[in-house]
């Protein structure tokens, strides 16, 4: 969230002092509490066993990834979840340099989390696809530092024109922006592509994946039925199989951890396009108090923390 001019209109925050918000803050903090204990012993398991494999995959080397962003998101919330326990009070976010490089390091592991899983999806797709066409290695990892590159120029420059604010609305520190709407423009252009692109290209890959899957395993049950096949091809194909399915698996729990993040900022862009924040949809005291803390923060931990459940329990399996 950023913040580009006064709310005009805002719910009174000593609402946040009633039991019914105060009972709310805590069921929050309790979720990403559990997403904590569980999420981050799961992440550090997975990403140990992933890097003492002897396998040198693409798939591999983007669990790496993958498993270490999501170790780094299953503990980022950590001041906010202390807040949702302390009345929504700054905290840590009362220091200004904490502030800005909390929020900084936030916007990279989301933004990156996804660009990955849509690496990995797309990938997969395309050997699901085509079995016989190699993809690039090289390529593709090599496009994780250039979409690095592209966050810090977007980013650091949007955080070069504005400064830290704590919010207590959404219990988390944003950006307070009131310079030259082009900079703001911009930076949101980006921001929205680079969270809005991957759920939709994750879909598109998951879809054509599990459609091709299917036809493969009727396919496969048929053969099976008719003939008997060499017992190492058979092998190959059951875990080539295994491992397209977790892909999906993978891609599934992205798209439902994500689709309320991806709804949120439609809805923040058509409020800041149409008029001001909070502006009709966020004025409401459900969606201006809870919708930035669940969709911003609460769907990032729970994606990490389903997704080391998911490594561990499909690395168990084969």
């Amino acid at each position: 969230m950023n913040v580009t001019t006064p709310a005009a209109t805002t719910p009174n925050m000593d609402l946040l002092e009633e039991r019914t918000y105060i009972i709310l803050d805590s069921v929050l903090g309790f979720g990403l509490a559990l997403c904590l204990l569980i999420g981050l012993p799961g992440n550090l398991i997975a990403l140990k066993n992933f890097r003492n494999s002897k396998k040198s995959t693409l798939s591999n080397k983007l669990y790496i990834a993958a498993c270490s962003i999501d170790l780094c998101s299953c503990v980022v919330h950590l001041p906010v979840t202390i807040g949702l326990f302390n009345s929504r009070r700054p905290g840590v976010f009362g220091n200004s340099h904490f502030c800005n490089s909390w929020y900084f390091v936030l916007l990279f592991l989301q933004q990156t989390s996804m660009f990955v899983a849509m690496l990995l999806s797309v990938s997969r797709a395309i050997v699901i696809l085509r079995p016989f066409h190699e993809v690039r290695k090289r390529a593709v990892l090599l496009s994780i530092p250039v979409n690095l590159l592209f966050f810090l120029a977007f980013t650091g420059t949007f955080f070069f024109y504005s400064s830290a604010v704590y919010e207590i609305a959404i219990v988390y520190c944003c950006r307070g922006y009131t310079g030259s709407p082009y900079v703001f423009n911009t930076y949101h252009v980006y921001y929205s592509l680079s969270t809005g692109a991957p759920p939709i290209i994750v879909l598109i890959s998951f879809i054509i994946s599990v459609k091709v899957l299917l036809k493969k395993n009727l396919a496969h049950q048929k053969s099976n039925r008719s003939s008997s096949s060499c017992g190492k091809t058979e092998r190959v194909d059951d875990a080539r199989r295994h491992a397209s399915i977790t892909i999906a698996y993978f891609s599934a729990i992205f798209l439902v951890c994500n689709s309320l993040t991806f709804a949120n900022n439609v809805l923040y862009t058509y409020t800041i396009v149409d008029g001001e924040y909070p502006g009709p949809i966020y004025s409401s005291t459900a969606m201006f108090f809870y919708a930035w803390p669940i969709c911003e923060i609460c769907c990032t931990v729970l994606n990490a923390t389903l997704n080391s459940v998911l490594y561990n329990w499909r690395m168990k399996m084969h």
